[in-house]
């Protein structure tokens, strides 16, 4: 009888440890959840011509991930929610970058992104942008404030605008887009911060400069 009762203990331990071993080797190498999206560009405004740059993933490690990347899409609809571009985006692994060029007329628009694993989880996110068609400085330390003086859009870098040798006074400038409020760059760091929406005016120091603001990021310098 106790030779029965021992060989029973033996037997349920057994099986015990089994299933805690399943278990972990099931919590270490099953990893499944949906695809994680992260808009890079373009973020808040951009320029006419830009690249869309977007990183999917999918498992926290490849070598343990179950459910790698299969396919994924966008469209970019305009104010009216319609949509005027939109196409397949291409995706493997559990990692992808992706770049697509775009160009679009100046106006406000919402990219929307979808993905799906191999799995058949599915995510989707919803950015708002702007399309600008010109970027200026404007305040008294460059003429007033009825009027921007306009910057180049850099040759190789559509999001970076310039004004090359170009005299301030004395006084406070902010950088907008469109001649108009309705996007602008503020900040309170001379001589380079990173303006923000309705940010401050930027009080400057007198000087001859080359002027730069990155659109996509806000960031500016005068050197």
């Amino acid at each position: 009888m106790k030779r029965s009762v021992f060989s029973f203990l033996i037997l349920a331990a057994g099986f015990l440890m089994l299933q805690s071993c399943d278990n972990g080797n099931a919590d270490v190498t099953i990893f499944d959840s949906p695809p994680a999206i992260d808009v890079i560009k373009p973020v808040n405004v951009t320029s006419s011509s830009f690249n869309l740059k977007v990183k999917f993933s999918d498992g926290a490690v490849s070598s343990i991930s179950s459910s790698p990347l299969k396919l994924a899409s966008y469209q970019i609809l305009d104010s009216d929610d319609e949509i005027v571009e939109e196409g397949p985006l291409t995706v493997s692994g559990v990692i992808t970058e992706v770049t697509e060029a775009l160009s679009l007329e100046s106006g406000s628009y919402k990219l929307v992104l979808l993905a799906e694993d191999t799995n058949g989880n599915e995510a989707a996110d919803t950015t708002a942008f702007k399309v600008v068609g010109s970027v200026g400085i404007i305040g008294d330390a460059v003429g007033g404030w009825g009027s921007d003086v306009n910057l180049t859009k850099s040759a190789t870098d559509p999001d970076v605008y310039t004004l090359p040798n170009y005299t301030i006074g004395t006084g406070q400038v902010k950088f907008r887009a469109d001649d108009d409020w309705a996007v602008n760059w503020g900040g309170t760091a001379f001589p380079e911060g990173t303006g923000t929406q309705d940010g401050d005016n930027i009080t400057v120091t007198p000087g001859t400069y080359t002027i730069t603001i990155d659109i996509s990021t806000g960031k500016y310098s005068f050197k």
